[in-house]
């Protein structure tokens, strides 16, 4: 399974709740590296994903966030 595949079943998974870019990395074990802020935008796009500011539902910080409907 691709690191997108891997984000987006994370996504699909957690349908409702938002998740900043670093608690997805740590979540799923993928550094920054292999997983920056434009692929995550990208995958956001292409699959239909909510990305805007807000809460992380894990860190409580304010920032990008995603999530599935």
């Amino acid at each position: 399974m691709s690191q997108a595949q891997s984000v987006l079943a994370f996504f699909n998974e957690h349908a409702g709740i938002a998740y900043c870019d670093d608690c997805v990395r740590r979540m799923l074990h993928i550094s920054r590296v292999h997983l920056n802020e434009r692929q995550m935008t990208r995958i956001a796009v292409d699959s239909g994903l909510n990305r805007q500011a807000g809460k992380c539902s894990v860190c409580a910080i304010l920032r990008i966030v995603t999530k599935a409907f």
